[in-house]
């Protein structure tokens, strides 16, 4: 079966099951769904992961993007945070990427990514950050992998529940519901949760007022028109 066909079976296969188990009830039921649940998310990984690495492997990752933005120190950055798991370097990649991505969007150091950045964010700029991101914490980091939680959780119809959820799920909120402030992150990739990073609600200046997820609702939207996976 094609990698692609897979993967949709694979969503068909899910979301029978999520349909089947919404009618069952018990704390047993409720244990085995978040099992289940997980190891979808799991097989899912490795399908992506596999697709993503073909596409690694069949070129070498431009750090030079159609901007004439460099992304070498971004690289160096995540290949050395890679090699060493410390703490120092998956943060200072994540503050990296900030400030390349304010200059994709033609803005200065220490101003804010808005939604009209992000809906025209060149795309082979987000696609070279990705997929950095991607090689180097073996698809445990990354827009993409963040991509994928978001889509498999996003409901159109309660827009701020999906993007609360989405939040909890990749470890960007405190026990009272606020966004954490960078300090409070996990920098360990043995420890932290899928897709903890890149941390965008950090971009947006937006941790204050809870609304740090939109920055990634339309960085998603992005994705698709970028046709980047």
């Amino acid at each position: 079966m094609e990698p692609l066909q897979s993967i949709a079976t694979n969503k068909i296969a899910e979301l029978v099951f999520r349909k089947f188990l919404e009618t069952s009830t018990g704390e047993l039921t409720k244990k085995f769904t978040n099992t289940a649940v997980q190891r979808i998310d799991q097989l899912h990984q490795q399908i992506w992961f596999k697709l993503r690495s073909n596409k690694q492997d069949r070129v070498e990752i431009n750090t030079i993007s159609e901007q004439g933005i460099d992304y070498g120190e971004l690289k160096i950055l995540l290949k050395k945070a890679s090699s060493s798991n410390h703490e120092i370097f998956w943060k200072k990649a994540n503050h990296q990427t900030y400030l390349l991505m304010l200059k994709a969007v033609g803005k200065e150091k220490y101003d804010w990514i808005k939604k009209e950045d992000m809906l025209k964010f060149p795309c082979d700029d987000l696609d070279i950050i990705d997929t950095l991101w991607t090689k180097y914490s073996d698809s445990h980091f990354g827009f993409s992998s963040q991509n994928r939680i978001w889509n498999s959780i996003h409901n159109r119809n309660d827009c701020f529940f999906s993007g609360k959820n989405f939040a909890s799920r990749v470890g960007w909120l405190n026990i009272d519901g606020s966004y954490k402030d960078p300090g409070e992150l996990n920098y360990n990739l043995d420890a932290a949760p899928q897709g903890h990073l890149p941390y965008t609600p950090e971009f947006t200046g937006r941790l204050s007022n809870k609304l740090g997820y939109w920055l990634f609702s339309h960085l998603s939207s992005r994705f698709a028109k970028c046709d980047i996976y």
